[in-house]
């Protein structure tokens, strides 16, 4: 049968199982301070990993000082991402460009039916021809394409017909010049009637009035002196200056309304 047992001893009463742990406590630190240590430079090598890695970063990245590319570089923003974004590349040039949107991309599929002749059997092997009224298609001339490729400053304009009445059209949507003479033509408040006549636009006033036709810009906008109908006249016709001609920067395939030319090998 066990006893009763304590930390002090029955001979001594000294507090054996103390003196035991302070004993074992002295023999460990040794061993202990070893661990801190190594801990210790544990976390000095990790420190200099980090730093060696952002050193070696700062390197690559200073390298590029040395391109003149790293200098050109041009950011862009637009003012409705919604509608338009843009981009810049090392070659852009500073500066502030208007773009007028007039509608946004959608799809769009043009499917035809089939050509059934007499008896409603499809088209079998053949020739196919396919003419054109005047053996070329026209389409209506952009408004960047005139006055040599400068385009016209989008804006409004006032028109006053021979009886004092006025309109004033806003062309800042307008894409081309079929437009302006829609925009014009549909003005309710005028009797003027727009129509191109060779490489200008004539105006004609159909009022009956004895006063002048007049022709001018509005809040200090430039689409009627870019579209060559600036003015006034008492005759009744307004015809414009041209506004499309040939330039250094004319494309091929703009020519001949659109069509381009056929290119043939000279021998």
């Amino acid at each position: 049968m066990s006893g009763i047992t304590s930390g002090v001893g029955l001979a001594s009463g000294l507090p054996t199982a103390e003196l035991i742990d302070s004993i074992m406590a002295s023999a460990e630190r040794p061993k202990t301070l070893l661990t801190n240590r190594i801990t210790e430079l544990q976390t000095q090598q990790s420190a200099i990993l980090d730093l060696s890695a952002r050193l070696v970063a700062l390197v690559s990245s200073s390298s590029r000082f040395g391109k003149s590319s790293f200098f050109n570089r041009f950011s862009a923003t637009s003012s409705n991402e919604g509608v338009l974004t843009a981009s810049a590349s090392e070659n852009a040039s500073p500066g502030v460009i208007n773009l007028a949107v007039k509608s946004l991309v959608t799809s769009h599929q043009l499917i035809s039916k089939g050509f059934p002749d007499a008896d409603s059997s499809p088209v079998g092997s053949g020739l196919l021809t396919i003419e054109m009224g005047n053996g070329k298609l026209v389409k209506p001339t952009a408004l960047g394409d005139l006055n040599g490729g400068a385009g016209v400053r989008r804006g409004t304009i006032s028109i006053t017909d021979g009886e004092g009445n006025s309109a004033e059209i806003d062309l800042t949507a307008a894409l081309d010049v079929q437009e302006v003479l829609e925009q014009i033509n549909t003005a309710g408040e005028i009797n003027v009637h727009a129509s191109v006549s060779g490489n200008r636009i004539v105006l004609e006033d159909l009022s009956g009035g004895t006063g002048k036709l007049t022709v001018k810009d509005v809040n200090g906008g430039f689409a009627a002196e870019d579209l060559g109908i600036r003015g006034s006249v008492s005759g009744g016709t307004l015809e414009g200056q041209d506004i499309i001609y040939l330039h250094d920067s004319t494309l091929l395939s703009t020519l001949n309304d659109g069509n381009g030319f056929r290119k043939k090998q000279l021998r």
